[in-house]
């Protein structure tokens, strides 16, 4: 049965509870407590099993993310050692017609003094800093668009 389903019967019970001699609402109510015990036990399972797996999950991606710099870093690296090598501008063909380098010209801005740039190219990021306007919400201060609201978080154990 599902977990609404069973509340829903634990309530239809209790409300028809002068239908039902002490003895049966008794056993009627233990058998559906009982099955209430063993749907929330499997929920608690599977919510630690999501848990455990997304945590997994996370941790590989990191893993992964880490070997994907060091493979780019690894590339930039051979990349160049052979224009060292080859020479800047000098192209290479493989014998085989398929493997080849050669270069291409680009344009880079690169900052020398981020100091001396003026303000219109400096982008600002702005965020909002949520622990001090709670705190200042907490000491019974007003901060307009914002408000102090309690919620109920279900808890894992």
């Amino acid at each position: 049965m599902k977990l609404y389903k069973i509340v829903d019967a634990i309530n239809a019970v209790l409300e028809a509870r002068d239908e039902f001699d002490e003895e049966d609402l008794r056993a009627e109510l233990a058998a559906l407590d009982l099955q209430l015990n063993e749907k929330l036990e499997n929920c608690w399972r599977a919510i630690r099993n999501f848990d455990s797996e997304a945590a997994s999950l996370h941790e590989e991606a990191k893993r992964l993310k880490r070997r994907g710099e060091v493979l780019k870093n690894k590339t930039s690296r051979l990349k160049a050692y052979i224009g060292f090598c080859v020479g800047e501008g000098n192209d290479w063909l493989g014998p085989d017609g398929i493997a080849g380098f050669s270069w291409r010209r680009s344009e880079v801005c690169e900052i020398e003094d981020e100091t001396l740039i003026p303000p219109e190219y400096i982008k600002t990021t702005y965020a909002v800093d949520k622990v001090a306007v709670k705190k200042r919400l907490k000491n019974d201060e007003q901060v307009t668009g914002a408000r102090l609201v309690e919620k109920m978080n279900l808890q894992v154990k």
